[in-house]
């Protein structure tokens, strides 16, 4: 089963690790998402999201889709087109520091999926979604899908990588919600671990501090709603809000999902959070849109939360989109 770490960070700078001069540089994270994932594993990143790789000491970050002339699906087209998607690889360079290289990689239009080879390692990737022309992308709502494995060495066969999109294994933690709701209908934000045999933990009187994430259809990077003018700023990632159980997050209580366990960690009331002093004093209710909530759970206890140390690489994470209509 293939696990990834999502890791949040605040500042806006590159955070660089000092380190002995016999260990390799710890890997770098940049200020939104971070995925630390492993070789071969399929990873979907947003713009602005990068993929880290501790065993090879890179980091790829999604910057920016450069052009997107695919011919549209539902249009009949005499040049297959094609798009160029902006790569940031960065790694370790002379004296401990690390590197960045811009790579500009191409998708012809009709496939599933293309290749590029970097170094040592090739990435394969698909850029979704693919163009209709009844349905126009906007470029902050594209994501990559992006796979990276060593190169072969002289005489050993290419990585079967496939020739269509690769199947993704089931995640152990799935949303188990709704895909429409009605304006002001309150959401019941339901949680399912399909697993057989691993259980995983989760906050119960603060689940939307330590597991979940909410994010609506814009690219709007919101400040932290703190009511003291005097508190720095802080930003939260591009379409991201806080909702009211989402603050004063001071009572940790670690509860079990068993295999084959539903559980519903909360209810939302449909608002945003505006205000925030040790609670949220004053809210507002969102509107019609497209919406998705991002949640993380983890197999060892006390990973996620206050209490917790250095996140480990047993995380589920569990990504469900619907719509306030």
């Amino acid at each position: 089963m293939s696990r990834i770490v999502l890791i949040a960070s605040l500042g806006i700078a590159l955070i660089l690790a000092a380190c002995s001069p016999n260990q390799a540089p710890q890997t770098p994270f940049l200020e939104d998402f971070q995925i630390n994932g492993e070789l071969g594993q399929w990873v979907e990143l947003d713009k602005g999201m990068t993929l880290g790789l501790p065993s090879e000491g890179l980091t790829f970050t999604f910057r920016e889709v450069q052009a997107d002339s695919r011919c549209p699906s539902d249009v009949q087209c005499v040049w297959a087109g094609e798009a160029r998607v902006l790569l940031v690889v960065r790694q370790p360079g002379p004296a401990q520091a690390w590197e960045a290289t811009e790579v500009s990689v191409v998708e012809p239009g009709g496939v599933s999926q293309a290749q590029h080879r970097y170094g040592g390692h090739v990435l394969t990737y698909h850029l979704t979604p693919y163009p209709e022309a009844a349905r126009p992308t906007t470029p902050d709502h594209y994501q990559l899908r992006l796979q990276v494995t060593r190169a072969p060495q002289p005489g050993e066969p290419p990585s079967d990588t496939g020739a269509a999109t690769p199947a993704i294994t089931p995640p152990d933690i799935l949303f188990a919600m709704k895909g429409r709701y009605q304006l002001g209908e309150p959401v019941e934000v339901r949680v399912r671990n399909q697993s057989k045999a691993e259980t995983y933990y989760y906050q119960s009187y603060y689940p939307a501090c330590y597991n979940l994430k909410f994010f609506d259809g814009s690219s709007e990077r919101r400040p932290y709603p703190y009511a003291d003018p005097a508190q720095p700023a802080r930003f939260l990632l591009p379409g991201q809000f806080i909702i009211p159980r989402g603050t004063h997050c001071d009572l940790v209580f670690e509860k079990q999902l068993g295999p084959d366990e539903e559980v519903v960690l909360l209810t939302w009331d449909q608002d945003m959070c505006i205000k925030d002093r040790w609670g949220c004093v004053e809210s507002v209710q969102v509107g019609p849109g497209e919406y998705r909530i991002v949640g993380e759970f983890s197999r060892i206890r006390k990973d996620i939360g206050p209490a917790s140390g250095e996140r480990s690489s047993e995380i589920a994470v569990a990504e469900w989109k619907f719509v306030i209509e």
